[in-house]
């Protein structure tokens, strides 16, 4: 019975799923800045849009990207 022994660390360095790139949810209309989530955080995030374009300061803030749960 032969077994291919593989050392540990190399394995745990290895990332078991890629991780995809964030998309785009959507802009604040006051300040320009893009909101951007995970798949699985969209809804989570469009929920902070929204409450972020209540209380935003204004100001010009056009090409940042947030991401609030990365």
């Amino acid at each position: 019975m032969s077994t291919r022994f593989r050392p540990l660390v190399p394995r745990l360095l290895v990332s078991r799923r890629p991780r995809r790139p964030p998309r785009a949810i959507g802009t604040c209309r006051v300040c320009g800045v893009v909101f951007a989530a995970s798949i699985e955080r969209g809804d989570d995030t469009a929920q902070v849009l929204r409450v972020h374009e209540r209380i935003c300061p204004g100001g010009l803030r056009a090409g940042d990207v947030v991401t609030p749960f990365d």
